[in-house]
């Protein structure tokens, strides 16, 4: 009978962790956060932290490929920088996520997580940005943002489905990957005032 319980058990986690993977990320207090991220570093401490982590995953580059070493090293800078304001580490950060979780349609350097968990960041960071900046650089995605940018908006029928644009990106995750996706980008929308 133990033997069993502990069958259940452990099979019971290890669906919760393939599901949630996202929880035991670098950034598991993103599931849920209403609050801003902490702010403990002045402008100039950010921007050096982004040029390290900038530096660290163009290591040994070639072209558009980067070797997962640098990238594992330089994604934690990236993502601390991005969680203090910086733009182009927002965009780093999604960058290297989105090849990962959305292109790859694996979990990239970050092992312990799910391909959904690195998807669902990589588009968190995006639908992030653009509402700080309100720059939407393909035209044919200027009708979702507005769905992406307010979760109070249900997505229509079929919009898991399109594939123009960047809406081919949600093939790879669910409904409710996006929705704490769109959410989170909600949350933090205001935590910057500066550019």
């Amino acid at each position: 009978m133990k033997k069993w319980l502990f069958l259940i058990t452990f099979f019971s986690i290890s669906l919760i962790f393939l599901r949630y993977g996202f929880f035991f990320s670098p950034l598991h207090h993103l599931r849920w956060a209403d609050a801003c991220p902490k702010q403990t570093m002045t402008p100039n401490e950010i921007e050096s932290l982004y040029q390290q982590g900038k530096t660290a995953t163009e290591e040994g580059r070639m072209g558009e490929y980067y070797l997962n070493d640098s990238i594992r090293a330089g994604l934690p800078l990236l993502r601390k920088a991005a969680e203090h304001g910086h733009r182009e580490a927002m965009d780093a950060v999604s960058g290297h996520l989105m090849q990962a979780g959305i292109i790859n349609v694996n979990s990239g350097t970050e092992v312990w997580r799910t391909q959904i968990g690195v998807a669902e960041e990589a588009m968190m960071w995006l639908i992030l940005r653009a509402h700080l900046t309100q720059e939407i650089h393909d035209s044919r995605d200027k009708d979702i943002f507005p769905i992406l940018f307010d979760p109070s908006i249900p997505f229509p029928d079929n919009f898991f489905e399109e594939k123009i644009g960047i809406r081919w990106y949600f093939q790879m995750l669910p409904q409710g990957a996006l929705d704490h996706a769109r959410k989170q980008a909600f949350a933090w929308r205001n935590c910057w005032n500066e550019p």
